[in-house]
């Protein structure tokens, strides 16, 4: 696996319209990583510093938002080179 990269596995109970956006310690939003309809079942993303310019100097503290219909998650990201 790329170093500047890292795979966030999640699981939905139920098949919804799903949202998994990343943002800076600023609460900036950074990147989009889902943005639509995802089904019942295990499913990743992959989160790569190289996506985006706006992260700085690639390292940092992050967050990962996902949104499943109406419920909601957030999980730390601490990136370091």
């Amino acid at each position: 696996m790329n170093q500047d990269q890292t795979t966030i596995k999640y699981e939905l109970t139920a098949s919804s319209e799903v949202s998994f956006k990343i943002s800076n310690i600023l609460g900036q939003e950074i990147l989009t990583l889902v943005d639509g309809h995802r089904d019942k079942g295990s499913h990743s993303v992959v989160f790569s510093l190289s996506d985006t310019d706006r992260t700085g100097p690639g390292s940092g503290i992050f967050f990962a938002a996902l949104t499943a219909g109406n419920q909601r998650k957030i999980i730390r990201l601490v990136i370091a080179r």
